[in-house]
């Protein structure tokens, strides 16, 4: 092992690599769910550790919260991508949201802890649900 090496060991993988590339791997995630729930016509909400998993398993396995805060802090991409976020519950941006559209509107972030948001009544996306299915029949 060489010196560099260890010296570099004890630093943090944010350090190494900056914030940019710590975020590399979330935005792929954030993008697929949010793609996801699209196609399911739902409003991309998951708990937090779900996707702090999910960027783990994409390869960054220094991922945590405390990541997921500074990357919401400091990248634009991730912040246009969040509406909402606390320790327990994540919420995507999304076509869905009533009265966001995607912009920020100055919800989100770790400011909104807890609450509901912009998620739709349940009877208009099983209705939506519905419909759809019915077309694809005809």
């Amino acid at each position: 092992m060489k010196v560099n090496e260890i010296i570099n060991e004890d630093v943090s993988a944010e350090e190494q690599l900056g914030t940019q590339s710590l975020s590399s791997n979330l935005i792929p995630v954030l993008d697929f769910l949010k793609n996801r729930s699209e196609d399911k016509e739902l409003v991309a909400k998951l708990r937090t550790d779900s996707l702090i998993q999910m960027v783990q398993n994409a390869g960054d396995n220094t991922f945590d919260y405390a990541a997921l805060e500074r990357a919401y802090d400091t990248d634009e991409g991730v912040k246009s991508r969040i509406a909402k976020f606390n320790p327990d519950e994540i919420t995507i941006k999304s076509s869905f949201d009533k009265g966001s559209g995607g912009s920020d509107s100055g919800e989100g972030g770790e400011d909104e802890h807890g609450g509901e948001g912009h998620q739709e009544d349940p009877t208009q996306i099983v209705d939506r649900m519905a419909k759809k299915a019915s077309a694809k029949r005809k």
